[in-house]
Order: C-alpha cells, then sequence, then structure tokens
C-alpha cells in the first residue's frame, strides 16, 4: 500500500507514466495549479492511498482500517482511468 500525501510521490505509484500523468490531472483539476492543490492537500492532510492487493489490508493498523471502510462507504466520487 502506498500513502501519497505530496503530488510529487504520484511517480513512485507502481502504474506507467501515462496512469500518473491523468491521477495528477484528475487531483489538481479543480485547483489553479500542482501548487495549490499541494497547499490545499497541506491543509486538509489529504492522503491518496493506493492498494495493490486485497492481502495489504490485512496489514494496515486499526485506525487506517476505519478510515478505509469510510471512504468506501461514503465515496465523494469516482473516477476512470485510461489502460
Amino acid at each position: 500500500m502506498n500513502k501519497i500525501t505530496n503530488l510529487q510521490q504520484i511517480t513512485t505509484l507502481p502504474i506507467t507514466s501515462t496512469l500518473q500523468e491523468q491521477v495528477k490531472t484528475i487531483l489538481t483539476e479543480p485547483f489553479h495549479d500542482e501548487a495549490e492543490t499541494q497547499r490545499a492537500w497541506d491543509e486538509l492532510q489529504c492522503e491518496l492511498w493506493f492498494l495493490t492487493s486485497i492481502s495489504e489490508i490485512s496489514a494496515v493498523v486499526v485506525d487506517d482500517i476505519e478510515r478505509l471502510k469510510r471512504a468506501l462507504t461514503y465515496t465523494e466520487f469516482e473516477d476512470d482511468l485510461d489502460y
């Protein structure tokens, strides 16, 4: 599981560079630029969680499991990525 708190960390995700760009575009879309996006993330303490397998969930600490359950139950938005 990867926890991203900084937009620059998106390049560390185990996905293609094309998908990394798509993710960054989706996340920065509501803002003027990447810097404004990062300021909002810092202020709101945003995290992007990237799960690579279901087995990783068992390694997640209890507080994070509750947050993950809440996120899955109350999804704010979903966006499809290209392959």
